[in-house]
């Protein structure tokens, strides 16, 4: 499936999320995805092996392929993406992030 991860988060009531406290920056699911992949011990309770290691590694690199905002991962790298995702950012942060990866943040 591909997925826009160029896509900023926005909150229900219209407003922007920034990455930084000067309200520059704003955050983008492809942002959020990868700080969340890049943390060194998600969790704690189940340490990563480095073959874990290894196809996150290679799931940031399909996320920062140069040229590429929509990406094509399969349903274990969302999975993985979703799950990095839950250990860094606040409720409604993952929420919105969770919607936008199943596509369930389009207007009906």
């Amino acid at each position: 499936m591909f997925i826009d991860f160029s896509k900023e988060i926005i909150q229900p009531n219209g407003e922007n999320v920034y990455a930084d406290t000067e309200e520059t920056k704003k955050l983008t699911l492809g942002g959020t995805a990868i700080s969340g992949l890049n943390l060194k011990d998600p969790g704690k309770k189940e340490p990563l092996t480095g073959q874990d290691r290894y196809d996150i590694g290679n799931i940031i690199a399909k996320l920062t392929a140069k040229g590429k905002a929509k990406v094509d991962i399969d349903i274990n790298e969302l999975a993985t993406i979703k799950k990095h995702i839950g250990f860094i950012d606040s409720p409604l942060i993952i929420k919105i992030a969770w919607d936008m990866l199943e596509n369930k943040d389009k207007k009906e």
